[in-house]
């Protein structure tokens, strides 16, 4: 994204003056992926190889979160505003979502979805999954990190009403847009959070079964039984058809 001489030369001037690095912010950490605007499912990935300036990311991100909020509210979800977006450097976390104010909310992402690997599609239900906990019924904990069962039910809504893996937590799920057959899928019986396993990645830091939404065990499941456990599982959480 060109922003233009004029800007660059007020941002540079402010970088020598200020000291804050407006043009260089990121840069060193972040690139904008091409495939930031690819949802096809295994998109080959590309880096842009020209660095980008925060101001770039923030204005995606931006864009994106439009989009996404355009879509919830469509299947009639009541998302909050958000005001502020912000990159962090938290090997632990994809995204956060802290409130400012009175529906007020600034959204965190991880620089993991600066990465060659994240795809647009994967942005997008990272987005989505942040934009519900702008929603009023968002029940979840931030101490605990819980999801609460009002949370978990607008994101199987989601899941079911616009594709996006929101209950998934491993990190193919998290990032991109797949059609791959996991080796195998652990699955929450009580909540319905899965963690599909594609690839070595995914099965790094893996140390505990726990749901990472409502923190109960998880059953590891075999691929040739997912369909048929999955819709067993459905019929119990009410997602079914």
């Amino acid at each position: 994204m060109n922003h233009g001489e004029k800007w660059r030369e007020y941002a540079e001037k402010a970088d020598k003056e200020c000291g804050v690095n407006i043009i260089k912010q990121y840069a060193s950490r972040l690139r904008i992926g091409e495939n930031w605007d690819n949802e096809s499912a295994n998109a080959i990935s590309h880096l842009n190889r020209e660095r980008c300036c925060f101001v770039d990311y923030v204005e995606k991100l931006e864009e994106l979160t439009g989009i996404c909020s355009e879509e919830l509210k469509g299947i009639g979800l009541n998302i909050g505003h958000v005001s502020r977006f912000l990159f962090l450097n938290d090997k632990t976390a994809y995204g956060r979502c802290r409130k400012n104010g009175d529906n007020d909310f600034t959204i965190m992402v991880s620089e993991k979805y600066a990465s060659n690997d994240a795809d647009r599609f994967g942005l997008k239900g990272l987005i989505c999954h942040e934009l519900l906990h702008t929603c009023p019924e968002d029940d979840s904990n931030a101490s605990t990190k819980i999801h609460g069962p009002r949370w978990r039910e607008m994101a199987r809504r989601v899941e079911k009403e616009c594709g996006y893996k929101i209950m998934a937590q491993s990190h193919t799920d998290a990032i991109k847009k797949t059609s791959d057959t996991p080796k195998k899928r652990l699955l929450c019986p009580v909540c319905g959070g899965y963690y599909d396993v594609y690839e070595k990645d995914d099965e790094f830091g893996r140390g505990t079964l726990s749901c990472k939404w409502c923190k109960n065990k998880m059953n590891v499941i075999k691929t040739e039984d997912m369909g048929f456990l999955d819709t067993i599982y459905n019929y119990a959480w009410g997602v079914s058809g």
